[in-house]
């Protein structure tokens, strides 16, 4: 039997119409050094060409596009149903810096 895998770490970013800086946040994050990174895009119904950001990362990232409740109601959606064992937000308009130790 298989073992399941359990995500060290899950990062859930919300969006709504942050195309401007999404690339980069999501770069920021993909650069971190985390084995078992679990990051997903709560996306509250963009309606400025988002998508096509998120579709040029392909599967190295997942995301969801779905009406909410702001950004609260996508953090929590994903928080609730997050198996990882350490959980965290970024908005769609900041970035992790990555440090050299």
């Amino acid at each position: 039997m298989d073992e399941l895998r359990i995500p060290f770490l899950t990062i859930v970013t919300p969006l709504f119409n942050q195309r401007k800086y999404l690339h980069r946040t999501i770069e920021s994050v993909l650069s971190q050094e985390v084995e078992d990174l679990d990051y997903v895009i709560m996306d509250g119904g963009s309606t400025d060409e988002a998508v096509e950001v998120l579709r040029s990362f392909g599967d190295r990232i997942s995301w969801k596009f779905e009406s909410d409740e702001g950004t609260e109601a996508a953090i929590n959606k994903k928080f609730l149903a997050s198996e990882g064992e350490i959980v965290v937000w970024l908005n769609s308009d900041d970035v992790y810096i990555t440090l050299e130790l």
